[in-house]
């Protein structure tokens, strides 16, 4: 592959990408848990039904809902059902997102990807003074680990300018 010296700009812009990347997963969770949350939420709310209770015996229909307050579930019902696909849109949206930049990634050694997932995923992007345990945890020094980070943001400009 043919090295090319990457302006900032672009690293900036694949950076940006990069952090992206690895808050999808944390985005694709919270996703799920409010999806989760509708789902309670709608079990609930379906066990309330108007009842017409005439000529039931011993029933007064005291305690259940009325029409109006029924008419309001079912808006309440078909709200919640809206929010819920929209969660399950935006997780396939993150999927995509998430397995187009799998793909890219799959160019790097696999050491380059670590330091991005370590970098990025584990540590958080606005951190100074995590190199030091990354390279620790990879077994290199702390200069090299960012070495190989600036390197895998070059090679990913790289392979995104061939595509």
């Amino acid at each position: 592959m043919a090295k090319t010296q990457a302006t900032n700009p672009e690293r900036e812009r694949m950076k940006g990408c990069v952090i992206r990347w690895a808050n999808l997963e944390k985005e694709k969770e919270n996703s799920e848990r409010e999806i989760d949350s509708i789902d309670e939420q709608l079990s609930q709310l379906y066990g309330l039904r108007p009842v017409r209770l005439n000529g039931a015996p011993g029933g007064t229909g005291i305690g259940d809902p009325t029409g109006a307050a029924a008419a309001k579930n079912e808006e309440k019902v078909a709200s919640l059902k809206a929010r819920k696909r929209r969660e399950e849109r935006n997780i396939e949206r993150l999927d995509a997102e998430m397995w187009e930049f799998k793909m890219l990634l799959s160019h790097l050694p696999a050491v380059e990807k670590k330091v991005l997932e370590l970098r990025y995923r584990k540590h958080g992007d606005k951190s100074k003074y995590i190199w030091q345990p990354i390279g620790d945890e990879l077994g290199y020094s702390a200069d090299h680990a960012k070495r190989l980070e600036r390197q895998a943001i070059s090679r990913l400009i790289a392979i995104q300018s061939q595509k």
